[in-house]
């Protein structure tokens, strides 16, 4: 996202923004391509304060169970920034109510955001990571962050099959505060990578150490 403003036409630059912001909000919200695909400004996104809610349908989830989740902290500004600026670079966007646009107009598909995410990640990683993998990632952060801790399953069970199990046996106090501890450890390995970026790679006495 940071780097959208370096593609030369505007369309490469709203989709690079789009992308990075769909890769982003699956980090820390892992949902399914197709609630993706089904979020619309209109029905699903909320604006609360600073901040935004999306609030899930039972027509959005697999489940059927109707779910509500704050938008984190650390996107908010992104998220304001692709609805104040990127969004209306897509065409037709005046006559669409879908978060995420296509650069041929209308709403981005399912199929669509399959491709450009695994087309980013490979990019960017060297191996393409597509959407339902992003929930498996978010499961094994947590089961090693904290296994101690059974209310962080919440944060990433509205993504699977069992939600409906899960949720009965935890508020919605508890499931918010799941999200949010999710959040945070995303936050520190983010933190981390960043402060390694800066020192750099150790020096060829340090490894010899």
């Amino acid at each position: 996202m940071d780097s959208a403003d370096s593609c030369q036409r505007k369309i490469d630059r709203a989709c690079q923004y789009r992308d990075g912001l769909l890769i982003a909000l699956l980090t820390y919200r892992p949902l399914r391509r197709r609630s993706l695909a089904e979020l619309r400004l209109d029905t699903h996104l909320r604006r609360i304060g600073n901040g935004y809610v999306l609030a899930m349908t039972s027509e959005n989830t697999k489940s059927g169970q109707a779910l509500e989740f704050p938008v984190p902290e650390p996107l908010v500004p992104y998220l304001t920034r692709y609805l104040e600026h990127y969004r209306l670079l897509f065409p037709h966007r005046q006559d669409e109510q879908a978060l995420w646009l296509s650069a041929k107009g209308g709403a981005l598909t399912g199929h669509a955001i399959y491709v450009r995410i695994c087309r980013r990640t490979e990019a960017a990683l060297g191996t393409a990571i597509h959407p339902h993998l992003f929930r498996d990632i978010a499961a094994t952060t947590i089961a090693r962050e904290a296994p101690e801790k059974p209310s962080l399953s919440p944060a990433t069970s509205f993504t699977h099959a069992n939600v409906a199990t899960t949720l009965r046996h935890y508020t919605q106090r508890e499931t918010i505060d799941a999200a949010r501890q999710y959040a945070a450890a995303i936050d520190r390995f983010r933190h981390g990578a960043k402060a390694a970026a800066k020192v750099g790679p150790p020096r060829a006495f340090d490894r010899r150490r």
